[in-house]
């Protein structure tokens, strides 16, 4: 999979207290990881270029609508995870099944969903197709990732949605090591943005179509 946000040819230096998110930076995140592996959840190299710019139509206007669902900057971070163009339209249920399913712009699993949010509590895995509302509701999917996150805790959240119950059970794995090395990243960028530049610019890295992407890959 590939990650990416926002970007705009200004840049500042970070604070002390700021993540690096120099191309240096960006390497150590994600290759030659250290850790546990597993057959569940493999660890692999990215291949070719490790991160870039790019320009995707829309993007600006469905980075609004998050905000507006009350989104924050890892959250766009996230989002901009599963696909480049910040939308539901992959193939329904992301071509998965049960728990696997994937569902809305943060293709979160159902196995995650049903686990924590009070709205789909006490579902089964047969249940998966009730997840097709988030594909078409930006608020509720939001608020579904919020509950997410504060059920599990961040870190525990992301070891679940990059390598489901395995993750879960797991949060040290080099795949979701990885993973959170290069949302971390992608997150401070936005946050350096609105930093230097304030909510309402258009040189804001969440109100620009340009994307910035790190080459993780899927697992």
């Amino acid at each position: 999979m590939v990650i990416g946000v926002a970007l705009t040819a200004a840049s500042t230096a970070p604070s002390a207290a700021a993540i690096d998110t120099s191309g240096a930076a960006i390497r150590r995140a994600i290759t030659h990881v250290q850790g546990a592996d597993s057959p569940q959840c493999r660890y692999r190299e990215p291949q070719g270029q490790l991160y870039g710019v790019q320009t995707v139509s829309m993007t600006a206007q469905r980075k609004r609508a998050l905000i507006r669902a009350g989104a924050t900057s890892r959250h766009i971070a996230i989002a901009m995870l599963e696909n480049e163009k910040m939308d539901t339209s992959y193939p329904l249920y992301d071509n998965k099944s049960g728990d696997a399913a994937n569902f809305g712009v943060f293709k979160q699993n159902w196995g995650v969903i049903r686990s924590t949010s009070p709205r789909y509590r006490g579902l089964k895995a047969t249940d998966y197709a009730r997840g097709r509302e988030l594909n078409s509701n930006v608020s509720l999917d939001v608020t579904v990732l919020k509950q997410s996150i504060q059920r599990y805790g961040l870190t525990r959240w992301m070891a679940a949605h990059r390598c489901g119950a395995t993750g879960l059970t797991n949060p040290n794995l080099r795949a979701v090591k990885q993973y959170m090395g290069a949302v971390d990243i992608l997150t401070e960028k936005i946050a350096a943005s609105d930093r230097q530049f304030g909510p309402n610019d258009y040189r804001n890295l969440k109100r620009s179509n340009k994307r910035f992407w790190i080459n993780v890959p899927a697992v």
